[in-house]
């Protein structure tokens, strides 16, 4: 069993450290105050920045739109800003159409989020180091709806499997499988019955 997450499928190097320095070689103030105020900064890469700044250095609310130099495509985050980076509540929707919401550190996420995947998957629970970790709820294009532990982006601990079919699995997890104690409850049916058949 595959599951997706924000290392494995979008995340990786995404996120970004705007220089520290008042000065930039690299990027402009286009519009604004970009040393104390609110303005936009421009990246000879075509990425920008717009939103609040304390002491030459992204501050409080703002956006941040990454253009990839070979691809263009693009990456955008809006949300809090703290020392140049992303810290507190924010969203990053990615090229490919998925989005997290949730809380950052340092440019990572970590603590209660969710991750809505390109694929259909959502995620929604905990994370640390832009890893799913703790208590969560990972729902699957397919219907599957797993409840419980994760560490380090995989089903580990105690979890419950609910499949499309009916079946539940209540028990032990080790990266996505199921392993150690755990029993699995067959579809049960609850309705109307004629002459013996199920309506």
């Amino acid at each position: 069993m595959k599951i997706n997450s924000l290392n494995t499928a979008v995340f990786t190097a995404v996120f970004f450290l705007i220089p520290a320095s008042s000065s930039y070689s690299n990027s402009s103030c286009i519009q604004g105050d970009c040393q104390n105020g609110t303005g936009t900064l421009k990246f000879d890469t075509g990425s920008t920045y717009t939103g609040g700044f304390v002491k030459g250095q992204p501050e409080g609310e703002g956006e941040y739109v990454e253009i990839d130099p070979k691809t263009k495509a693009k990456t955008v985050y809006t949300g809090e800003m703290k020392n140049g980076q992303p810290n507190g509540i924010g969203k990053t929707v990615f090229p490919d159409g998925a989005v997290f919401e949730g809380m950052y550190t340092d440019n990572i996420p970590n603590g209660k989020g969710r991750f809505f995947l390109a694929n259909g998957d959502k995620y929604s629970g905990e994370f640390k180091d832009g890893k799913y970790y703790g208590k969560g709820i990972y729902i699957f294009a397919d219907g599957r709806r797993y409840e419980g532990n994760f560490k380090d982006d995989f089903f580990s601990g105690k979890g419950i499997m609910y499949y499309p079919d009916g079946q539940v699995y209540i028990g032990q997890w080790k990266k996505n499988k199921r392993s150690g104690k755990g029993m699995m409850l067959k579809k049960m049916y609850s309705g109307t019955w004629k002459d013996d058949v199920k309506q």
